[in-house]
């Protein structure tokens, strides 16, 4: 029998409404909108409009929270390529990866029942995974990446089409070992990263909190979770090239 959901802002409970078997309106004494219930699977309901993403409480948040500061990253990285701002190519590769993470993100928010959407945005993910240990790298040895951070790259990669999970496990994983076996790019900030990282992890796990005020549900932690760790990345890259003598690139195409 078709059903729907009642707004969240009439009720904090999801509530199933059954339609009138004539064909009439639905059994609800309310006007409000009616949106899919926060945190739900993708493919779990149907397909919503674009426009839900400018009226639905919960995947607004998640919108927003991620289209700003990813529209940011990706301005950053183009004033960089394009010389408007002197930094390094190490800074624009991993606001490259920022971008990347955050806009599809954002995307996939506008349609949160797409199954294909969540799986792009889980490869979008392994862009930011990969980026902050390599670009650390590269910040760190002066434009090197060793053989095995490729591997473990790829290793996370891979990760990305496994369940919730192990995926989050394995992207842990991979920026674990690369710390382990290039102990020399360790420093405070990049720990405080790993640790809002793994924070963020421990609220995509537990999913929990659509009951909250918007903006204050597990999920929208891990978006601000996520942007700050960004941001602290892009201080810990700058002050690295700064340690190594290697800020500005003075030679066109140098990193």
């Amino acid at each position: 029998m078709p059903w729907e959901w009642i707004d969240r802002r009439v009720s904090p409970t999801p509530v199933l409404v059954e339609e009138a078997r004539d064909g009439s309106e639905p059994l609800l004494a309310t006007d409000k909108r009616r949106f899919r219930p926060a945190g739900s699977p993708a493919g779990t309901c149907p397909q919503q409009p674009v426009e839900s993403m400018c009226c639905d409480p919960y995947e607004r948040v998640c919108f927003f929270s991620h289209i700003i500061p990813g529209f940011c990253f990706l301005a950053g990285m183009i004033l960089i390529m394009s010389r408007v701002i002197h930094e390094s190519k190490t800074l624009a590769a991993f606001l490259a990866c920022a971008a990347c993470t955050h806009l599809i993100s954002a995307i996939t928010h506008v349609w949160p029942d797409s199954i294909r959407l969540e799986k792009v945005d889980h490869v979008g993910i392994v862009a930011l995974v990969i980026g902050t240990p390599i670009t650390a790298l590269l910040a760190t040895k002066n434009g090197q990446v060793p053989e095995s951070s490729v591997v473990v790259g790829g290793i996370m990669f891979l990760a990305a089409f496994l369940p919730r999970a192990p995926r989050v496990i394995g992207f842990a994983a991979g920026v674990a070992v690369s710390v382990f076996l290039h102990p020399q790019m360790l420093t405070w900030l990049l720990a405080l990263e790993m640790s809002l990282y793994v924070l963020g992890a421990i609220a995509f796990l537990r999913n929990s909190g659509q009951s909250r005020w918007p903006g204050f549900a597990d999920h929208h932690f891990l978006h601000y979770l996520v942007t700050i760790a960004c941001v602290l990345h892009v201080v810990y890259i700058r002050r690295q090239m700064e340690a190594s003598g290697h800020h500005i690139a003075p030679v066109p195409g140098s990193i």
